[in-house]
């Protein structure tokens, strides 16, 4: 996923309803919804958005850590592949 953050505005505003149904409460900006929950409030917010830098130094570590989890998974993918040949190694010098 490509993340530009060059257009971002200084702050966005945005409807949140506040719904319910049989289950319980649910807070969503999805107006699409309401086919499914009864409204039961709504409200205007607005969200100040981060420095872009702020942004960008978010993003970079999030994907450091994915990075990080996609190594030791193929790690572990490695080690039970040596693992096999070993075996069929092991198995075709005895």
């Amino acid at each position: 996923m490509e993340i530009d953050i060059s257009n971002f505005p200084e702050e966005i505003t945005t409807d949140v309803y506040l719904m319910m149904d049989d289950a319980g409460w649910l807070s969503s900006d999805l107006v699409g919804l309401s086919e499914l929950y009864t409204t039961i409030g709504k409200v205007e917010v607005t969200f100040k958005i981060k420095q872009k830098d702020k942004i960008t130094g978010d993003i970079v570590e999030r994907l450091k850590d994915e990075s990080k989890k996609i190594r030791a998974d193929a790690e572990v993918e490695c080690k039970i592949i040596d693992d096999k040949i070993n075996s069929l190694l092991a198995i075709e010098n005895d």
